[in-house]
């Protein structure tokens, strides 16, 4: 919890939960990551520094199950481990 309050997000539906839409929504999703988040783990970021990564979001339990990526992944299964499909991230 403490990592994860350094993490700042702005989304466009706002913060609390709500129901199952099920006509066309568009969304966006904003996040400021600082690089002290990812101190963890050895790897070297600094600024002008590129990583690869992907963000993703499991809806299996929901009633219309649903799955995203923010880069997409072209297998017919989920598979958001799968380098091949990460996309690139790049440090100001």
């Amino acid at each position: 919890s403490e990592t994860m309050a350094q993490v700042k997000r702005w989304a466009s539906l706002g913060r609390e939960p709500f129901g199952n839409r099920n006509e066309l929504t568009t969304w966006e999703l904003a996040l400021v990551i600082p690089v002290t988040v990812f101190s963890k783990y050895p790897i070297r970021l600094e600024e002008g520094g590129r990583l690869r990564a992907n963000f993703y979001k499991c809806g299996d339990d929901q009633k219309t199950p649903h799955y995203l990526s923010w880069s997409p992944i072209g297998t017919e299964k989920p598979a958001f481990h799968a380098p091949d499909y990460f996309g690139t991230l790049y440090f100001e």
